[in-house]
């Protein structure tokens, strides 16, 4: 409830911040009029990435075509488009406007990561690399770490192990609490047997979650088969039976002990 009341109290300042700023436009200089506008295209921009968050898609557009009637190149618009037509499974349209926010700023890492993960839900896992690869080379991308995880699962797709597992450490050297960090490192040095490795960042990711999911409860089975320890084995697997007895992951514990 906090963090609700919170956002609306952020969208009326922002609301505010407009109305005021395109007041001005008419009682300003030239220079200050620009500015004042930019301003105004900023905070549109905000405003639809707010509702973006919360899914409320309408009025995310609403105020990215905002932001497009004050400058008709706002990459950021463009972008904030991309994910409104992706959240609304339009994926010609969401890659038209991914392609013209980059096409009006290529230095826009935050697009192009959410292109890449575009890209990657579609199956598209060569193409999803080349643009994440870009990504991670931006060295001041508030997310950089974030990207470097997406580049690192992109590689486990194409087979590419070492050179994931060597972008999921970049990714924890820059974030060492990244729990879907943790048990993709865990996974993919149990595939590879190094069983030690895999059960140190299995239990760093059991430090990060309050519930594993289906997932990290058949490999730390998987793991305590190996190391023999049959009191958290049964606890994982009553966690699993019980949780999610639909999955995959049980079915493939199942299937283990025919």
């Amino acid at each position: 409830m906090r963090e609700l009341y919170v956002q609306i109290i952020k969208r009326s300042m922002l609301v505010i911040t407009i109305c005021f700023l395109s007041a001005c436009v008419n009682t300003t200089t030239s220079n200050d009029a620009g500015f004042n506008l930019k301003k105004a295209e900023e905070s549109y921009l905000q405003l639809g990435m707010s509702y973006l968050r919360e899914r409320e898609n309408k009025q995310a557009r609403v105020n990215f075509n905002k932001a497009l009637d004050i400058n008709s190149n706002s990459a950021g618009a463009f972008g904030g488009l991309a994910l409104v037509n992706q959240y609304e499974q339009q994926p010609e349209e969401a890659e038209k406007y991914f392609i013209k926010s980059l096409k009006s700023d290529s230095s826009l890492s935050r697009t192009r990561n959410n292109y890449g993960n575009f890209l990657f839900v579609n199956e598209r896992y060569k193409e999803a690399k080349d643009q994440l690869g870009i990504v991670v080379r931006d060295f001041d991308y508030s997310r950089r770490e974030q990207a470097l995880y997406n580049l690192a699962r992109t590689e486990v797709k194409l087979d590419e192990t070492e050179s994931a597992i060597g972008h999921l450490k970049q990714a924890l050297a820059l974030n060492s609490r990244m729990q879907n960090v943790h048990i993709e490192l865990a996974d993919l040095y149990y595939t590879q047997k190094e069983f030690t490795l895999s059960k140190f960042h299995f239990d760093q990711y059991g430090k990060l979650v309050r519930q594993k999911n289906a997932r990290s409860l058949l490999l730390g089975i998987k793991l305590e088969d190996v190391f023999g320890n049959e009191n958290k084995r049964s606890s994982y697997v009553l966690a699993l039976t019980n949780l999610y007895p639909g999955s995959k992951e049980y079915l493939e514990y199942k299937n283990m002990n025919k």
